[in-house]
C-alpha cells in the first residue's frame, strides 16, 4: 500500500487501512445512496452462466485474488461531517453462497432461479463492510452452474466489469495448475486516481471545457416524457426492464447509412432516438439526453476496476421540418462537442450550473443512451465455458435508461426504467417504435422528423393501399399482436401456432381475397416471402406433397405428417443440418368413405417413396398424425423399408378408453378438464387485464369452434355412410379425423419416442404410457411440461430437439444421396 500520497492517511494501530478522498463518480453515487437508503439503485448485477466440472473453492479463490489485486473491491465508506471518504483495507474477505437446486423439478427450478435473481438483484449493500462485492453459485446440475455477481456502483462501472470476466478467467485457470502467465503488475490503484483527479482540479486545465458546458446548457429546460403514473414521493424505487434483438438486415442498413453520412452508429442511435422523442412528446423542440463515456483517457487507468464514468449532456434543436439527415449532422456536431468536452466532471457542472435540483431526479435529464460494445465475451478456460446472460436491474437511476449493445453480429436494444412511473407496455411500444424509427430513416434519410410515424401508426395504414408487403404486415400485427414486424421476421419465431396461422390464413383470404394453403406459410414464413409467393412467384417442391420447412443440412431427413405450424418451431431448434420436411396429400386426393387410417396412411407413404426411395424413414406425427406416422412406419417395415424413428406427441392408442367403466370414463374427463381449467386460471393470472381478456375469449372461441367443428364433421359422415352419397370433398384432416376412433394399432418391436403432456400424470384412471405399453415393447416416453396445444411453443422446446436429435444421431448419423 502507498504511504507517499499526503492525501492517503493511515488509520488503526497497524499500517493496513488507508483513507482517501472520493473521486467525484463515488461521491455522486454515494450521494444517491444516501437519498435512497437501503434500495438497491446503485446495484450492478452479473450473470454468468458457468458450464463444466466446477469447482466452487477455486471460484472462490478466484474471485479472492480479483479483490486482493484491486484496492477499489477492498474499500468501504464513511461519511465525513457530510463529505464520503473511501477506506482501504489489506483485506476483504468473500464467502460465495451456494445453493444447490438439483432436488427442484424443471419447472420449478426455473422459477425458483428468476425468484433467487430477482431477491439477489434487489438486495442493498452494506457501505461499511467490504467487499462491496457478493457472489452467490445456484447449482442447476453437475455440471451447469449460474454465478449471481452483484457490486455496488461506488467501486465498479460497464468496463470494470469486463476486466472482473477476464482476471476471474485468468485466476481460476492458474490455480487449476495450468501454466498461465503473470497478469502486469497495475502501475497505479483507483485510490491514486481520486488523489490525481483532486489535485487536476486545483489547476485551470479544464476551464475551457466548463465555459463551453456553460454556454451550451444555458436555458436548459428539463426534457422528459409524459409517465404513466405520477411522481412518487420518497426514494427511487425498484427498476425494471424490457428488451429487443434488432433484426439483422436493420443492423446492416444502419451500418450503411453511418457511413455514407460519415458518423458514428452511435450518432444514428442519438438521431433516432431524438426522432421518436419528439413524437412521442408532441413535437418538444430542445430535446437532451444523457450519455456515458468510460472516462479512462490514460492508458494507466485500462486495466484497473473502479468508477471512471463520466456523464455527457447532449442537446439538440429537433425541428419537425428537418430532413433526418441533417438531424444526424446536428446530433454529430453535439455529439463531436460533447467528447471533446467530456473532461469536465458532471459533477462539478451540476455544483457550478446549480440547475433546480430535485432530490428524485437527475440533474440535466431524465432520458440516457449507452451505446456499447458488450464488455464480456463467451470464453472457455480450465473446462468451463463461461457465458454472458441476460440483463438484470437492481434499481433505475434514470427514469428511461436505453442500452444499445453490439454482441458480435447481434444487436440488443434494452431499457431500464422505473417501474414506480412507466408500465412495462409502455416502454415494450417503445422499443418498438425505435426500431420503426430506425427502418424508415435507413430506407428514406431525406424524411422529415414530422414525417416518422411510430410502430402504432403502422397499423393505422389503410388495407386498400397498394404495398402488399404493407397490407400483410398490418395483418400480421393485427394477428401476432405484436408491432412493428420487420418483413423479413419468421412467423413461428414471433409466437406464431397453428390457431394463429389459421387465423392469419382466414384474415387474408377475407381481407385480400387470396386463399393460401397452410403448407404456403410453412414455405415463406416471413412477410416479404408470403408477398412473393402471393404475388405468382411461389417456390414450387419437386414432389407434390412434400413441403419445405427445413430443406438444408446433411443428416437423414425428418417427414411430418401433416405438420402443425409449430413443428417449424422444432426445425429450427434441431439446426440448419437438421433437413425437416411436411407429408401431405397431394393436391386433389379424394377418397371415399368410410375412411381407414391404412388407407390415408397407403397414400402418405406413396408420397413418401417418390421423395426417398430408401431408409432409413424418421417419422414425426402430432396427436392423431402421431397413429398416422405410426401406420406409416407398419407399411414401410412390410415393404422391406428400414424406419429409424417413429415420434408422437400426445397420442393416444385409439382403443384404450374402451379398457375403462362408463363412471371411470366421466371421471376421467372431469379431471381433464379440472386440470386443464388450473392450467388456464395460472396462464390468465399471469397476464395484464387485456392480455388475459384476450387469452380468455380466443381459448372460447376456440373450444366452441373445434368443438362445433368436429361434432358437425361426425353427424354428416353418419348421413353419407347411411345414405351412400358424399356432401363433398373432405381434407385430409377432416378424412383422419373420422377414421382414426376405428384405428386397431398392432405391435411394434423398434424405438418409439412418445412426447406426452406432464398434465396427464396426475389423472386418476389415466394410463401414463397412453395406453402403449403392451404393445410398444421400445417405447420412450418423455414428460413435457405444458399442455397439448404449448408443448412446443414452450420453455421444453429445447428437451424434445435435445431428445429427438440424439435418437436420430444414435442410428442414423449421416444420409446418402437421395
Amino acid at each position: 500500500m502507498r504511504t507517499d500520497s499526503n492525501l492517503g492517511e493511515s488509520v488503526g494501530q497497524a499500517n493496513d487501512v488507508f483513507e482517501f478522498p472520493c473521486s467525484l463518480a463515488q461521491q455522486r453515487f454515494w450521494l444517491l445512496e444516501q437519498v435512497n437508503a437501503g434500495s438497491s439503485l446503485c446495484n450492478i448485477p452479473l450473470r454468468w452462466r458457468l458450464s463444466g466440472k466446477l469447482d466452487v473453492k477455486r471460484v472462490e479463490a478466484a474471485f479472492q485474488a480479483v479483490i486482493a489485486r484491486h484496492e477499489s473491491l477492498r474499500t468501504w465508506f464513511r461519511d465525513n461531517d457530510g463529505e464520503p471518504v473511501q477506506v482501504v483495507v489489506a483485506n476483504a474477505p468473500l464467502k460465495i453462497a451456494l445453493v444447490d437446486l438439483r432436488q427442484y423439478a424443471e419447472q420449478q427450478r426455473t422459477l425458483e432461479v428468476e425468484r433467487l435473481r430477482e431477491e439477489e438483484a434487489n438486495r442493498p449493500f452494506d457501505l461499511t463492510s467490504p467487499p462491496l462485492l457478493r457472489v452467490t453459485l445456484l447449482r442447476l446440475s453437475e455440471d451447469d452452474h449460474l454465478a449471481m455477481i452483484t457490486i455496488h456502483h461506488l467501486v465498479c462501472d460497464g468496463w470494470s466489469t469486463g476486466l472482473i470476466s477476464k482476471e476471474f478467467e485468468h485466476f481460476y485457470e492458474s490455480l487449476s495448475g495450468r501454466p498461465t502467465d503473470p497478469l502486469p503488475e497495475l502501475p497505479v490503484q483507483y485510490p491514486d486516481y481520486a488523489v490525481w483527479e483532486r489535485e487536476s482540479f486545483a489547476s485551470d486545465a479544464l476551464a475551457p471545457q466548463f465555459v463551453y458546458w456553460k454556454q451550451k446548457l444555458a436555458g436548459l429546460q428539463y426534457f422528459e416524457l409524459a409517465p404513466d403514473f405520477p411522481q412518487a414521493s420518497g426514494r427511487k424505487g425498484k427498476g425494471a426492464y424490457r428488451s429487443i434483438t434488432l433484426p439483422a438486415a436493420l443492423i446492416q442498413a444502419v451500418k450503411d447509412l453511418s457511413r455514407s453520412q460519415e458518423v458514428t452508429v452511435h450518432t444514428t442511435a442519438l438521431a433516432a432516438l431524438k426522432t421518436l422523442l419528439w413524437r412521442l412528446s408532441d413535437g418538444q423542440n430542445d430535446i437532451t439526453l444523457g450519455s456515458q463515456t468510460a472516462g479512462r483517457n490514460q492508458v494507466e487507468l485500462e486495466s484497473l476496476i473502479g468508477v471512471f464514468v463520466n456523464t455527457l449532456v447532449l442537446r439538440t434543436q429537433v425541428d419537425g421540418e428537418l430532413p433526418f439527415r441533417e438531424l444526424l449532422d446536428r446530433v454529430n456536431v453535439t455529439l463531436g462537442e460533447a467528447i471533446s468536452n467530456q473532461e469536465a466532471p458532471f459533477e462539478r457542472l451540476v455544483a457550478e450550473l446549480r440547475p433546480k435540483r430535485d432530490p428524485l431526479r437527475t440533474p440535466f435529464f431524465s432520458i440516457n443512451l449507452i451505446y456499447q460494445r458488450t464488455f464480456i465475451e463467451e470464453r472457455e478456460f480450465a473446462g468451463i465455458t463461461l457465458t454472458d446472460l441476460n440483463f438484470d436491474t437492481g434499481g433505475a437511476i434514470y427514469d428511461l435508461n436505453f442500452y444499445l449493445i453490439e454482441h458480435g453480429d447481434e444487436w440488443r436494444f434494452f431499457c431500464e426504467f422505473s417501474a414506480e412511473r412507466f408500465k412495462p407496455e409502455t416502454i415494450e411500444r417503445i422499443l418498438g417504435d425505435f426500431q420503426a424509427v430506425l427502418r424508415q430513416a435507413v430506407e428514406d434519410p431525406d424524411l422529415r422528423v414530422d414525417q416518422f410515424k411510430p410502430a402504432d401508426a403502422f397499423t393505422l395504414v389503410p388495407v386498400i393501399k397498394n404495398d402488399l408487403v404493407a397490407r400483410l404486415t398490418y395483418i400480421w400485427e393485427e394477428v401476432l399482436d405484436v408491432r412493428p414486424i420487420d418483413p423479413d421476421a419468421d412467423f413461428f419465431e414471433l409466437g406464431g401456432h397453428s390457431l394463429l396461422a389459421t387465423r392469419l390464413l382466414a384474415r387474408i383470404d377475407n381481407r385480400l381475397g387470396k386463399k393460401l394453403k397452410l403448407a404456403t406459410l410453412f414455405e415463406s414464413p416471413s412477410i416479404r416471402q408470403l408477398a412473393e409467393a402471393m404475388g405468382g412467384s411461389e417456390r414450387k417442391v419437386a414432389v407434390p406433397g412434400i413441403v419445405n420447412i427445413q430443406p438444408k443440412g446433411s443428416r437423414t431427413p425428418i417427414l411430418c405428417l401433416h405438420g402443425v405450424p409449430s413443428m417449424a418451431l422444432l426445425a429450427r431448434e434441431l439446426g440448419e443440418d437438421q433437413p425437416f420436411y411436411a407429408v401431405h396429400l397431394p393436391e386433389g386426393t379424394e377418397l371415399k368413405p368410410p375412411y381407414t387410417v391404412e388407407e390415408i396412411a397407403a397414400m402418405h407413404v406413396n408420397t413418401i417413396r417418390k421423395f426417398q426411395a430408401d431408409g432409413p424413414y424418421l417419422l414425426i406425427g402430432w396427436c392423431r398424425e402421431g397413429l398416422l406416422a405410426y401406420e406409416v412406419a407398419q407399411q414401410l417395415r412390410k415393404l422391406g423399408k428400414e424406419v429409424g424413428m417413429v415420434t408422437m406427441f400426445d397420442t393416444w392408442k385409439p382403443d384404450y378408453p374402451e379398457w375403462l367403466t362408463p363412471r371411470q370414463m366421466r371421471a376421467a374427463e372431469r379431471s381433464l378438464k379440472y386440470s386443464q381449467a388450473l392450467v388456464r386460471a395460472r396462464e390468465v393470472g399471469e397476464m395484464g387485464v387485456g392480455a388475459a381478456f384476450r387469452h380468455v375469449t380466443d381459448t372460447l372461441e376456440t373450444v366452441v369452434k373445434d368443438s362445433w367443428r368436429h361434432l358437425r364433421w361426425k353427424l354428416t359422415y353418419r348421413s353419407e355412410l347411411k345414405s351412400g352419397n358424399m356432401e363433398k370433398p373432405r381434407t385430409q384432416d377432416e378424412m383422419l379425423f373420422l377414421a382414426v376412433d376405428h384405428y386397431l394399432a398392432k405391435p411394434y418391436d423398434s424405438p418409439i419416442l412418445l412426447f406426452r403432456s406432464d398434465k396427464y400424470r396426475s389423472w386418476k384412471y389415466w394410463d401414463r404410457l397412453l395406453g402403449w405399453g403392451s404393445i410398444l415393447p421400445q417405447l420412450e416416453l418423455h414428460e413435457i411440461r405444458g399442455v397439448h396445444d404449448s408443448m412446443l411453443t414452450g420453455p421444453s422446446l429445447h428437451e424434445i430437439s435435445t431428445a429427438v436429435a440424439r435418437a436420430t444421431a444414435k442410428r442414423h448419423p449421416q444420409k446418402g444421396k437421395r
